[in-house]
């Protein structure tokens, strides 16, 4: 039987946001006793918690998250164990011990361990990144999907960086947790919602161990 691990971080009112995004507010609209059901006012942005960017994030002509193909956000995933801490980058050469792990159409995972510091001062802005050649180094396999259990991918050169990764067709998904739970190698399952046109969507990111 399939084991499953969350890969997602906890959404709820006033959950850590990126600096200058909205807020996230979760508020009643419908009361049990007063109304006869819950219904609940959700208010957040795209890119809250756990989520995948679309192409339309940053590039000008970019195809909004309803046009990325699911199948990038299902099937065999891998994770790169590269450890890192507050401010350390993620270079093409640390790729090198893991070459036979990154091909083209794969779904990579870099597990560096900044998850831990989920909720407390730092986390977006202070983690890990990958440097403009490891990007380009990940474009140049063609992968479908980079996964990080960042916030980002880089938050001093973003735009940079998710340009490289988007013309490429790779598809990103952030704020990823528990990969430490996981073992190198499962299926993912981490689909966006239906968002019409938008640059991004929460995810429920899972690991589903045979």
């Amino acid at each position: 039987m399939s084991r499953l691990i969350d890969l997602s971080h906890p959404l709820y009112d006033g959950s850590p946001s990126w600096p200058g995004d909205p807020g996230i507010s979760v508020t009643p609209h419908c009361l049990l006793e007063r109304d006869g059901c819950r219904v609940t006012r959700l208010s957040m942005g795209t890119h809250q918690g756990t989520h995948a960017d679309a192409p339309a994030h940053f590039l000008p002509q970019g195809a909004g998250i309803d046009q990325t193909p699911l199948s990038a956000f299902y099937g065999p995933a891998r994770v790169l164990r590269i450890p890192r801490g507050k401010g350390e980058p993620i270079a093409a050469v640390d790729f090198a011990p893991h070459a036979d792990k990154i091909a083209e159409g794969s779904r990579i995972l870099i597990h560096t361990g900044w998850d831990a510091r989920w909720g407390t001062g730092g986390f977006f802005l202070d983690g890990p990144y990958l440097t403009a050649d490891a990007a380009e180094f990940l474009a140049g396999k063609r992968i479908a999907l980079l996964g990080l259990d960042t916030a980002t991918p880089a938050p001093e050169n973003a735009e940079e960086v998710h340009r490289i990764l988007m013309e490429a067709g790779v598809t990103i998904l952030e704020g990823l947790a528990n990969l430490g739970q996981c073992p190198d190698a499962f299926t993912l399952a981490a689909f966006p919602l239906h968002l019409k046109d938008l640059d991004g969507s929460p995810v429920r990111a899972v690991a589903v161990v045979e």
